[in-house]
């Protein structure tokens, strides 16, 4: 009865907002769309190249744009505003290795 009434609440609330579980986003935090605004401003190429994640969380530090705790946002912090996922950790790419070692490992398996 009481899962059947929360997963009830959690669905109107849904179709309300459209989320309901899981952390916010930083676009959907207090002033956090002219942050993202301001980190993928940043990220533009400079000299052809584009600007490092820590480059930028140092620009936004001296803009005062700083976590709630009052810290500079991390090179992670700064690539997830981006979209562009955890720098140093591509889990597509474990997931790829995994998927083609165990194919080679059952096509050597099966006798030709």
């Amino acid at each position: 009865m009481t899962v059947a009434k929360l997963k009830g609440a959690r669905d109107r609330v849904r179709r309300a907002q459209g989320k309901c579980e899981g952390r916010k986003a930083y676009a959907e935090r207090e002033g956090g769309q002219e942050l993202v605004a301001l980190a993928r401003q940043r990220r533009g190429h400079l000299n052809g190249q584009p600007q490092s994640l820590r480059k930028i969380a140092a620009d936004l530090a001296e803009r005062g744009c700083v976590t709630p705790s009052g810290r500079s946002y991390s090179a992670s912090a700064i690539a997830s505003m981006l979209g562009e996922g955890s720098p140093g950790y591509r889990r597509g790419d474990r997931l790829e290795k995994r998927l083609i070692t165990r194919i080679s490992a059952r096509e050597s398996a099966t006798p030709r």
